[in-house]
């Protein structure tokens, strides 16, 4: 599929298992600019996992070249229920937002909030109810787009990563 954001026509489909190698190849590159604090660096064996079991990568393309991907979870895991305050069965019917990506040279041209609204697009067609997000406080960037989205701040919590605590928002977005 096609989409024109400001001057250029991207296009955009769901990843397929040979695409693993060139998500593989963008991620390295994009974990080598950014804090490591704000985004976690994805192997070919955790890009797998975001395949399976009814998760789903997007990828935009501008002239066969990936520029950005995103990930989604279908249905949301009933061990996070406390973090978000929810019931195991608004767990259910909650889709989660994961891990996007977009190169440095496209930056500006809206690939983060076109992602955001394809995935929540996409949830909507599964029937679900809630859409879930975590941000590191310090990507302001992507906050303000989940907050654009109508996205609205839970909590904050700890998680453990690479051997220290760090703090995460926790965002929801009712259906």
């Amino acid at each position: 599929m096609k989409i024109k954001l400001k001057d250029k026509i991207f296009t955009y489909r769901f990843a397929k298992e040979e695409d693993i190698d060139i998500i593989n190849k963008f991620d390295i590159n994009i974990y080598r600019k950014v804090d490591h604090r704000i985004y976690f660096r994805h192997n070919k064996i955790k890009l797998k996992n975001m395949m399976s079991n009814g998760r789903k990568i997007l990828l935009v393309f501008f002239e066969e070249k990936l520029v950005a991907w995103a990930g989604v979870i279908v249905t949301a895991s009933k061990a996070y229920a406390t973090d978000y305050d929810f019931t195991e069965k608004q767990m259910e019917e909650a889709g989660a937002l994961v891990a996007t990506a977009v190169s440095p040279k496209f930056r500006g041209y809206g690939l983060q909030k076109f992602l955001i609204q394809k995935r929540i697009e996409y949830l909507k067609k599964l029937k679900k109810k809630y859409a879930l997000v975590d941000i590191h406080p310090l990507n302001k960037y992507s906050e303000n787009n989940i907050v654009d989205f109508g996205f609205k701040f839970i909590k904050k919590a700890k998680i453990r990563k690479e051997g220290c605590t760090e703090k995460i928002n926790h965002y929801v977005l009712k259906l």
